[in-house]
């Protein structure tokens, strides 16, 4: 999985979520999955909106209204992405925005896939 903490007043999140997006159509499925995680105060409206604005169509929409999760993962600021093996452990972790989709994170996303 690779979990991304993101919250609708983000602008930083407005520009990782394409290549989030890419990534998870590009390489999703029965191996590999992109969870989005909006963390905080989000309204459902304000997050669909924030999909369709910036081109999201392959993306979950989860909500952490209460940042439970992300205190729980030591979320200070956003985006925060966790990649996590297929026990649930955290084998990296980017504070900040990044190209999901560039070809050096997909071949460190498909080595974990592979184990």
């Amino acid at each position: 999985l690779l979990v991304n903490f993101w919250a609708t007043w983000c602008g930083p999140c407005r520009e990782e979520m394409p290549h989030l997006d890419a990534v998870n159509a590009a390489m999703g499925g029965d191996d590999f999955e992109v969870v989005t995680l909006a963390t905080g105060r989000n309204s459902p409206v304000a997050m669909r909106a924030f999909f369709a604005d910036t081109g999201v169509e392959t993306l979950p929409l989860w909500v952490d209204p209460s940042s439970q999760v992300a205190r729980g993962a030591d979320v200070t600021g956003l985006p925060v992405t966790l990649l996590l093996n297929r026990e649930g452990e955290v084998m990296g972790r980017r504070d900040g925005i990044a190209n999901w989709n560039a070809p050096e994170a997909r071949a460190v996303l498909q080595a974990v896939i592979n184990g």
